[in-house]
C-alpha cells in the first residue's frame, strides 16, 4: 500500500481510499500517482519561459515563479493546482513575449517615419 497527498490540506491519505480522512477531500478513483510523479508536466512550456527571461526578465521571473509552483503541484498530484499555476506561467511569458514584439514593431515604425521624413 502506497501513500499519496492530499491536494487540499497535504496529508497523506492511503492508495486503497478516495477521501482523505483529515479534511474529507475526495481524491477521486482515477488517480494515478505513478503518472502524475514520473509524467511531464503538460501546463508548463519551457520553451516560453525561456523567450520571457530573455525578452523582458521581470514578467520572466514571475513567470518562473508559477512554472516552479505548477512542477511542484504536478509532483504532489494536484492536478488542478498545476493548471491553474501553469496557466498563471503562460501568462506572464505570454505578456512579456507581446510586450517586446510590441514596443519592437512600434520602434520599427517610428524608425521608418523618420527615415521618411
Amino acid at each position: 500500500m502506497t501513500a499519496r497527498p492530499c491536494p487540499e490540506c497535504g496529508g497523506l491519505v492511503a492508495s486503497t481510499i478516495n477521501q482523505c480522512p483529515h479534511c474529507g477531500y475526495q481524491m477521486g478513483a482515477a488517480y494515478d500517482s505513478a503518472r502524475v510523479v514520473n509524467g511531464h508536466n503538460p501546463y508548463n512550456s519551457l520553451v516560453r519561459l525561456i523567450a520571457a527571461i530573455i525578452l523582458f526578465w521581470p514578467l520572466g521571473l514571475i513567470s518562473l515563479y508559477y512554472h516552479v509552483k505548477s512542477d511542484d503541484r504536478w509532483s504532489a498530484g494536484d492536478v488542478k493546482g498545476a493548471e491553474l499555476y501553469g496557466g498563471n506561467s503562460r501568462r506572464f511569458a505570454n505578456i512579456a513575449i507581446y510586450l517586446v514584439l510590441t514596443l519592437l514593431g512600434m520602434w520599427i515604425l517610428l524608425l521608418m517615419l523618420f527615415i521618411a521624413i
